[in-house]
């Protein structure tokens, strides 16, 4: 939004030199760390320097997913002028069968491609997300319970609590409890569900900030929402948590996504130039990748 052009790349916070493996190791930490990815002509110093100076990089949450993210000839990073429309390549292999690819101009996210995948009945993920802010004090406690109306849950897997004293648990047939901390990254669950028709699934608990010693940050909300298991669909339906990207969003998923994807987009309208155009691959285990941004000129 500033005008600034940079490079995306991803790194841990820790000192035990596990790259792309850097799992936290108590409640302080809150986030996995990440890996940054190097388009270079070789592996010599001078050509992995020549590739983050050209900004021939791409991060992602710590597994060596592959993309590869060019305008015509022209690569993630680059900068290009153009009056005409642009077409943008996309070319992804996951280490996890992949769920949508996202395309953004700027902040603004204008296309999305999803993976297709088999249709499973009664199967929902329920993540939460965000930050409280993007100060020290970021670390947001999540606490509270999941439950159904009418129903069962019949099958329930954590999903992204990045280690073991992260809390989810099944209560009873139709109960959940939760007690995570996010800080920016999600966590959540995924439920096989078997209930009848006009079954609701409810979550009721609160949200908090904390900083990087532990300590109570404030910033207290109380969080409850209750949706019918029929209205909801593959895409999203998202409840605001305040603070930075902090939501909770219910869908149904399915399973056997695709591992690779490829794609062509063309950008019609040239009146929003000068612009950044930069992907964010999504894989069905929460996975992130992001590409440095191909900037437009007018």
């Amino acid at each position: 939004n500033r005008g600034l052009k940079v490079g995306f790349t991803a790194s841990s916070d820790d000192a035990y030199g596990k790259l792309g493996d850097s799992i936290p190791g108590d409640r302080l930490f809150a986030v996995h760390g990440g890996i940054t990815c190097v388009y270079a002509n070789d592996l010599s110093r001078r050509s992995l320097w020549d590739a983050f100076k050209s900004r021939r990089v791409y991060g992602t949450t710590g597994e060596r997913m592959q993309l590869r993210f060019k305008a015509g000839e022209h690569w993630l990073g680059e900068e290009i002028s153009s009056s005409e429309p642009v077409t943008f390549s996309v070319e992804t292999s996951g280490t996890a069968g992949i769920d949508r690819i996202d395309i953004f101009r700027g902040s603004e996210k204008i296309h999305t491609v999803y993976g297709q995948f088999e249709e499973e009945p009664g199967r929902i993920k329920l993540v939460w997300r965000g930050a409280a802010s993007k100060e020290r004090a970021r670390q947001t406690i999540w606490q509270g319970e999941i439950g159904l109306s009418d129903g069962t849950f019949i099958d329930v897997l954590r999903y992204r609590l990045d280690y073991p004293l992260e809390k989810l648990s099944q209560k009873s047939v139709n109960q959940i409890v939760f007690d995570t901390i996010t800080a920016g990254d999600e966590d959540g669950v995924v439920m096989a569900i078997d209930a009848p028709k006009g079954a609701k699934l409810t979550l009721n608990g609160s949200v908090r900030a904390r900083n990087q010693f532990g300590e109570d940050a404030g910033n207290f909300l109380p969080l409850s929402f209750s949706i019918p298991l029929d209205n909801i669909t593959d895409i999203e339906t998202i409840y605001s948590a305040g603070g930075v990207d902090r939501e909770v969003a219910v869908r149904k998923i399915g399973r056997n996504y695709p591992r690779t994807i490829q794609f062509k987009w063309t950008e019609k309208d040239a009146e929003h130039r000068p612009a950044a155009y930069w992907v964010r691959v999504l894989q069905e285990d929460g996975a992130t990748a992001w590409s440095s941004p191909i900037f437009i000129e007018e």
